[in-house]
């Protein structure tokens, strides 16, 4: 157990990233999981920059609309839907790794998924509705 690098945890003590998470499984587990995140990187990178400057903080000089670009609602929602499959993947493993009933939890995440589905839906609306100037 390598418990995570202490750089990439981050400046808040109380809360816990995945990769940190991660490093607290055994050593193979751990290099599996980090591996799936690691080919996911340039696709996670993209939407944490999304996150950064839509959400978080938000860039006032450009909107969602630029931002997203003219990119195919397909494309986005493909791509969400496969960094919520990392991200479900990743926690069932902690999961089963912390004894706990890794079908069980892959439920209650799809049921908390049809939720984000429907917010998803939203999003794309409302990015629609500012290329339209609605």
């Amino acid at each position: 157990m390598s418990h995570g690098n202490p750089a990439e945890i981050g400046k808040r003590s109380d809360v816990k990233s995945l990769p940190h998470l991660i490093g607290y499984l055994d050593h193979t587990l751990e290099q599996q999981l980090n591996r799936n995140i690691k080919n996911q990187k340039p696709l996670l990178d993209k939407y944490f920059t999304y996150r950064h400057k839509i959400f978080a903080h938000r860039d006032k000089s450009q909107s969602p609309a630029d931002l997203f670009g003219e990119q195919k609602k397909t494309r986005v929602k493909g791509e969400m839907e496969a960094i919520v499959r990392l991200a479900q993947n990743t926690v069932c493993s902690l999961a089963d790794a912390a004894g706990m009933d890794k079908v069980e939890m892959a439920k209650e995440i799809s049921r908390r998924e049809e939720h984000a589905g429907r917010n998803i839906i939203e999003i794309l609306q409302a990015l629609e509705g500012q290329r339209l100037g609605r």
